[in-house]
């Protein structure tokens, strides 16, 4: 969720500096809300799959679909699509081993728009 110090990135030819810090991400958490998929791979169920105390196969039954030979989590059947893991107040439930594509928002997404995504994202 969140790093040290302000980080530099470029997309296309726009220049974004991002700063997050826990509260900041807390307050937010539109990046685990809405459409679009978290995909995992075999390490990362395994590593999910170990911290909820459960094998990899249950993980997948339980909190994970399949499509096209991707493992993908599940969202909740509510009204903005939250990810399985998210709890509203204190954030992700396997935070110490969410999903790669998860700890790496938004510093290695590159798409245009993304102030709109995260408010700790400004273009300088």
């Amino acid at each position: 969720m969140t790093r040290s110090g302000p980080h530099v990135m470029r997309v296309k030819s726009r220049t974004y500096e991002v700063n997050l810090s826990r509260e900041l991400c807390l307050s937010c958490l539109k990046c685990c809300k809405g459409e679009g998929w978290v995909y995992i791979n075999m390490e990362e169920r395994k590593a999910i799959a170990k911290y909820l105390g459960i094998t990899p196969g249950e993980l997948v039954d339980t909190y994970c679909e399949q499509k096209d030979g991707w493992t993908y989590l599940k969202a909740k059947q509510n009204k903005d699509l939250d990810c399985i893991f998210l709890n509203r107040k204190h954030g992700c439930e396997i935070y110490p081993v969410r999903p790669k594509q998860c700890a790496d928002f938004p510093y290695k997404w590159r798409y245009e728009n993304i102030t709109d995504e995260c408010p700790g994202v400004r273009e300088v």
